[in-house]
């Protein structure tokens, strides 16, 4: 720990391991590789304005969290990061993120809806796949790639408007979307 109301690891601006009841300290530049994984107790957080990075996995498994606001001052969000937080239903992402990496949001099972900042110009694969109740997604007016399967058996998702930007959607990018 590196003060006294935080309960975490912490090594040179980079909380490396987190659980429940983390208060996460301003200066806060980076969470780690999985910080937060498996931590089902945890069930909302609050990130430090100035925080740059989250990195891959440092949500994944964690179950019960249900909402998350992600600051503009990130630029970067790691891939699987939110992987199985089957209790997400609210997310609101940074502005400054350019792209939505490999199954970020897979098996985010309530999320139901979610708006693509304006930057991010390319969604990975499996990024949203078997996110069931995603109903609504907004996607940036800039992006220009959507990867294989990104939105795999996202069962109620009803409609998408496709930017003209795009240029490439990639095999299987909507597979398993029964009701578009």
């Amino acid at each position: 720990s590196s003060g006294k109301e935080c309960n975490a690891i912490i090594k040179q601006n980079r909380l490396i391991l987190g659980c429940k009841e983390t208060t996460i300290p301003s200066g806060i530049k980076y969470i780690g590789r999985n910080s937060f994984y498996g931590c089902t107790g945890l069930t909302s957080i609050t990130l430090p304005s100035g925080l740059q990075e989250i990195e891959d996995y440092a949500f994944e498994s964690a179950g019960n969290l249900t909402d998350i606001s992600i600051a503009n001052s990130v630029q970067k969000i790691g891939k699987e990061t939110f992987k199985y937080c089957k209790s997400l239903r609210r997310v609101k992402l940074s502005e400054n993120i350019d792209s939505i990496k490999s199954y970020t949001f897979y098996q985010c099972d309530t999320l139901t809806r979610i708006t693509i900042p304006d930057r991010v110009k390319f969604i990975d694969e499996y990024a949203f796949a078997d996110c069931y109740q995603l109903s609504k997604i907004h996607l940036s007016a800039n992006l220009e790639e959507i990867g294989k399967y990104a939105f795999d058996n996202c069962k109620n998702l009803t409609t998408i408007e496709l930017p003209q930007s795009v240029s490439k959607i990639e095999w299987g990018a909507f597979y398993l979307c029964k009701k578009l």
